[in-house]
């Protein structure tokens, strides 16, 4: 069995007999999964040319295969492939730049008019500024599209891309329902600048917990008492949130958060996830979450699980040849 996915309804018949195998990993709104367990409602990250973004699926493909499938195992990037599979991808030279520069002005000219723009400069009798011809730029890949089968004995596969991202300036939780028994300060709407509030879900999704059965909304920061323990209480100070310190940990009360925590960060160490709105944000935003992630005593399992922000990379796996 193969599978693949397409982006587009143009896509479809590009896409037979093209597929992957049954154990490649394909990197979605949820995190890696591999091609049987991809339903289709999950977004999936893709290039629109240098530029990572989210795109939706409009069909996943199941096709039964009996031939031979084309296994690439590199240091980063593991996959298996149909022979007709369409790959980004570069030979193995630069290509030189188009423009050259002058010896004379250092304007940058096409080959074919190098000559003649030169001959100019000398028929003027101008000082050359340099002895020898330089190329206008630095050796560029080629990328382009083209079927496993027709790739050169030695090729790269792009693993790299830029991110743009969307972060808010500030997220809002609104004030919650009146309650018997709450005290006045957890009946307030915060606010929060995002590089605080990302930083926050750093310190949750690695070292957090929250409790709630309608009554009692406690969210926790485990953490000995140090370095560690002071940041996340400076934090919790600049948020503006009323927490008590413990033995071994900071705890405040929200209704609120608590819920959205519940809902878009998981409940259980086990099944913790970054959420969405993180791996959205722009790379000036999201820095802070992966740093408080290492710092933690331990991370959430299921936090292992998920690659770095922006890497495109499957996890490698070993099959034989």
């Amino acid at each position: 069995m193969t599978y693949g996915f397409t982006a587009s309804a143009n896509d479809e018949a590009a896409m037979q007999g093209t597929c992957f195998d049954d154990e490649t990993e394909l990197l979605t709104s949820e995190g890696w999964k591999p091609f049987p367990e991809v339903r289709g409602d999950e977004q999936v990250l893709t290039l629109n040319g240098d530029t990572a973004e989210w795109g939706s699926i409009t069909k996943v493909i199941r096709a039964p295969f009996d031939g031979e499938l084309n296994l690439h195992d590199g240091d980063r990037v593991n996959f298996c492939i149909t022979h007709t599979h369409r790959l980004l991808a570069s030979p193995m030279h630069y290509r030189k730049p188009d423009q050259t520069l002058c010896r004379y002005c250092d304007r940058s000219v096409g080959a074919k008019g190098i000559a003649r723009h030169e001959g100019t400069h000398q028929r003027r009798g101008d000082e050359m500024i340099r002895p020898e011809r330089q190329p206008a730029g630095e050796p560029v890949r080629r990328w382009h599209l083209a079927q496993y089968q027709a790739l050169p004995q030695e090729f790269f596969i792009r693993r790299t891309n830029t991110w743009r991202g969307h972060s808010p300036d500030t997220v809002t939780f609104d004030a919650p329902a009146p309650a018997r028994n709450q005290k006045p300060h957890h009946q307030v709407a915060r606010t929060f600048a995002f590089k605080d509030w990302a930083a926050f879900l750093g310190w949750f999704v690695a070292e957090g917990w929250t409790t709630g059965d309608g009554r009692n909304n406690r969210i926790g920061i485990a953490q000995n008492p140090g370095d560690k323990y002071e940041e996340i209480a400076a934090l919790l100070d600049r948020m503006g949130l009323p927490y008590s310190r413990h033995a071994k940990s900071l705890i405040f009360f929200s209704a609120p958060i608590a819920a959205w925590l519940r809902e878009h960060c998981g409940v259980g160490s086990e099944n913790k996830r970054i959420p969405h709105s993180i791996r959205e944000a722009t790379p000036r935003d999201d820095r802070g979450l992966p740093r408080r992630l290492r710092q933690g005593r331990r991370r959430a399992a299921h936090s292992r699980r998920q690659p770095p922000l922006h890497h495109l990379q499957p996890p490698a796996r070993r099959r034989p040849a």
